[in-house]
């Protein structure tokens, strides 16, 4: 998990704008976060950050290199959850899909270290980039959304930068309610508890639309 700590480093310094700053928010020595991103700034060779009299600011390679950071942290902690998921099986085939970022270092490393513990278990492994992996969890949460299909509801799921979006509308014109989103992430989706996590999260947003419903238009008693 080395380069991953390199990679928040940089992360957050880019946040806080001061190597400074990103050390204290890290607890570990200033010296030591700028020796990293130093060395990091060799490897790729290019200038990450911009050193001024007052903090740091991103060059225009750091920015690139930033905004690819960002957009594979999803990946990364989709993988530790499937790794966490696994602490408890013994035997059988784990199928993974994982980024591109992931597939060359830290996805073998991981899945060599458990099954050195755990031999009995194999692993396939689908290589997809951010935006595809996205698409996939998306088309997971439809089929799982087929299964509450309602005649007063629509309902549909869309890829989004964090987890995928899952969209309710009221499909009646009368009364007026607003449309209703919730945000499930790739740890959720991909554990195996997420039936269940998806059909509260459902229940209770329709709970919540039920409520909006009925406050804002409320049944007439006649006296």
């Amino acid at each position: 998990m080395k380069h991953l700590r390199i990679l928040r480093y940089v992360d957050e310094v880019a946040r806080t704008g001061s190597i400074r700053k990103a050390a204290d928010q890290l607890n570990v020595t200033a010296s030591a976060v700028n020796r990293r991103i130093m060395d990091l700034e060799e490897e790729l060779g290019a200038q990450l950050f911009e050193r001024r009299p007052r903090g740091v600011r991103l060059t225009a390679a750091g920015e690139v290199f930033v905004h690819y950071l960002r957009e594979q942290d999803g990946g990364v902690e989709r993988m530790k959850s499937q790794i966490e998921d696994l602490r408890g099986l013994r035997r059988g085939t784990v199928r993974i899909a994982c980024s591109q970022a992931l597939a060359l270092d830290f996805l073998p490393r991981e899945i060599a270290a458990f099954r050195a513990r755990h031999p009995m278990v194999g692993f396939g492994v689908s290589v997809l980039d951010h935006e595809q992996a996205m698409t996939a969890l998306a088309e997971k949460v439809r089929a799982e959304l087929a299964l509450y299909e309602h005649p007063l509801f629509v309902f549909d799921a869309r890829a989004a930068t964090e987890g995928v979006e899952v969209i309710i509308r009221y499909s009646p014109p009368e009364p007026e309610v607003h449309t209703y989103v919730f945000l499930l992430r790739p740890r959720e989706i991909e554990s195996g508890q997420f039936p269940w996590i998806f059909q509260k999260q459902l229940y209770d947003c329709l709970h919540d639309f039920i409520v909006e419903m009925f406050t804002s238009n409320p049944q007439r008693q006649d006296a």
